[in-house]
């Protein structure tokens, strides 16, 4: 029973640990490893079996040993609790580059209303081209004519949305993370506090800003309005570690074709359900903030999971069936499909909204967090590949250029519209894998 509680729970450590061993990093692949730890576990009961009654020292090391792992996490736990260990997990460290010119604007300085939206997973044009097939012309000529600065050759700087936010938000790399390694709950977790603390929403706050958050993050002094999202992160740094979790997360779409037929469990009609009512949580905050009061200046982000999967629509706006939605896996076609949905429901009637009821000057970022992922082997570099299109009413965009990457978005929008002279960061993407 200890060596099968040993894979249960800890089985998550030895593939992580094989992955990160460049001798031993054939084995972590599972159709390698699984018919190992097989083959083992048969010689090991053998073993058991044939020698039973004999194991009664190693009965008693085996209850110490968990014995002693409850200790150290309860002693972890106490010990983060009171030093303010969290302080520890802000992935951004010192921000040597971010000293802002002006700390508290002045009375009289405009202040411009500013909408952030995220579309989570939204490639760029260029990449729609060449890799779908798909001009995306019709998105284009529409932010052109509005007088937006699309940037033509764009770029995150992380291919993971955690990160990528982070990044966005802070206005500089995550200096703190170690991207060496692939990532644990762990990463993300602390991604999510670098989130929380961002200086961006902070220093906006400050100078008078009413923070509107439509967004799957906590932010400090802006709970989101939404439908809470990325919950199971919660499930998985516990009980999503353990060895048949892990199997489902990591390779059970292998096996999606085993139930084709089969009624949706509760969890995945739960799933459709809120991935809708937030996507309407969202759209719907921004239609209210788009109606701008002319006294207070608003920051509003929103972040749409779209065109991401799970895919929720066609391309003509109808609704797909929750069957479909619950158990279609990533593709291109399907993606395309929900992109073009993006720039017909989302982003026209939105953009469409703020320039027609907002009473104040205002700023657009729309940026997607990365790119398409789901690519065959040798491409890469195409995840961050993303969408990111600039509108400032004074329309100075004397800072933007056509490779700009998105961290040093806030750094261009406060200098161009609120008298920042931040320095821009060099463009670099930061490759992290799971």
């Amino acid at each position: 029973m200890f060596y099968l509680l040993l894979i249960f729970y800890f089985f998550h450590l030895l593939h992580q640990w094989l992955k990160e061993m460049p001798a031993l990093n054939f084995l972590s692949s599972y159709s390698v490893l699984l018919p190992v730890i097989l083959i083992i576990t048969v010689i090991y009961l053998i073993y058991v079996f044939r020698e039973k009654g004999k194991f009664s020292r190693l009965y008693y090391l085996g209850n110490l040993f968990f014995i002693l792992l409850l200790i150290a996490g309860v002693v972890q736990y106490a010990y983060n609790a009171f030093s303010h260990a969290e302080r520890q997990h802000f992935q951004a460290g010192p921000a040597e580059n971010l000293k802002l010119a002006n700390p508290v604007l002045c009375d009289t300085c405009l202040r411009p209303d500013i909408f952030f939206i995220i579309l989570d997973g939204y490639t760029n044009s260029k990449t729609l081209n060449t890799e779908f097939h798909n001009s995306n012309a019709e998105i284009t000529n529409y932010l052109n004519a509005k007088k937006f600065y699309v940037v033509t050759d764009s770029r995150s700087n992380y291919n993971f949305t955690h990160m990528s936010i982070a990044s966005i938000l802070n206005m500089d790399y995550l200096r703190q993370l170690d991207n060496t390694h692939s990532f644990y709950t762990k990463d993300f977790f602390q991604s999510s506090y670098t989130i929380y603390q961002n200086p961006v929403t902070k220093w906006l706050k400050q100078n008078g800003y009413e923070l509107n958050n439509y967004s799957i993050f906590e932010i400090k002094d802006a709970p989101s309005k939404i439908t809470p999202f990325l919950q199971e992160l919660n499930y998985r740094s516990v009980f999503g570690q353990t060895f048949f979790n892990k199997l489902k997360r990591d390779i059970g779409y292998h096996f999606s074709f085993l139930q084709p037929g089969q009624a949706l469990t509760t969890q995945e009609k739960e799933k459709v359900n809120s991935g809708l009512q937030r996507i309407r949580e969202t759209y719907y905050g921004v239609l209210k903030a788009s109606y701008s009061s002319p006294e207070i200046p608003r920051f509003t982000y929103a972040h749409f999971i779209l065109p991401h999967e799970t895919f929720y629509f066609d391309s003509t706006g109808k609704k797909l069936d929750d069957h479909f939605t619950a158990r279609t896996m990533v593709n291109k076609k399907d993606y395309l499909e929900q992109l073009v949905y993006t720039n017909k429901f989302i982003i026209k009637p939105l953009i469409d909204s703020i320039f027609n009821n907002s009473k104040r000057p205002f700023v657009i970022i729309i940026q997607g967090d990365h790119g398409y992922r789901n690519y065959e082997p040798g491409k890469k570099n195409l995840e961050f590949e993303n969408l990111s299109a600039f509108y400032f009413s004074n329309q100075n965009y004397s800072q933007l250029y056509d490779s700009i990457t998105s961290v040093n978005a806030f750094r261009v929008a406060l200098n161009a519209n609120l008298n920042q002279q931040l320095p821009l960061l060099k463009d670099s993407t930061i490759n992290l894998s799971k």
